[in-house]
Formats: structure tokens, C-alpha cells, sequence
């Protein structure tokens, strides 16, 4: 299974790439995220966070405008923040695969 959403990403350093800049490849193996419209080009990328350095995903609504944040923290502490009109998508192909969604995260984490 190999699940794609387009999106925005904030990176671990800061840098925030609004929607829909960024496309997230989910596999069994690894969450991948791809720069659109040529920015590879101007930033590098793709970006891979392995399955087994992933510690937890939340969820939450951040936005009046609809796009919620999917929170990937790495173990160690490192966290990508993917915005998605569709996070509830997002959340079943992640859970659907084996990753460690917390399950109360979207009523507790803002």
C-alpha cells in the first residue's frame, strides 16, 4: 500500500512550506515528503523519515481555515508538521500501516 497527500510542511528547522507545496508518500517503510512546482530544485528534498525512527503522530485542528497538522516526532525528538484539509485520510493510511497514531490525540493535543 503506498498512500500520497498533498499538503503543506513545517520542517524540524522551521522552515514552513504553506499548501499544497508538499506532497507525503506514505509506505510501510517510511513517510516521504516531495517538494512541488520545482522547488527540489531551490530546496533539495525529498525528506524520508524512517518507520522505526517515527515515536508517535498526532493530530489537531491549528487553523480557522480548515487544515489540520499531522505531527510525525521522531524518536529523539525531531517533529515534521504536515497541514492537510484531510487529516482524518491522513490518520487511517498512517494507522492503516502500523504507525504509532495516538488515539486521544486529536481531542488533546492543540
Amino acid at each position: 500500500m503506498d498512500e500520497k497527500f498533498v499538503g503543506g510542511l513545517i520542517f524540524p528547522w522551521g522552515l514552513n512550506l504553506g499548501r499544497p507545496a508538499v506532497t507525503m508518500r506514505i509506505t510501510k517503510e517510511r513517510i516521504d515528503f516531495n517538494l512541488r512546482y520545482g522547488l527540489t530544485a531551490l530546496l533539495g528534498g525529498p525528506w524520508c523519515v524512517e518507520r522505526e525512527r517515527v515515536a508517535s503522530i498526532h493530530l489537531g485542528r491549528e487553523s480557522p481555515n480548515a487544515f489540520s497538522k499531522v505531527k510525525i516526532i521522531e524518536i529523539g525528538g525531531l517533529v515534521w508538521s504536515f497541514w492537510t484539509s484531510q487529516p482524518e485520510d491522513v490518520e487511517h493510511a498512517l494507522d492503516e500501516l502500523g504507525y504509532p497514531v495516538e488515539p486521544d490525540a486529536r481531542t488533546s493535543w492543540k
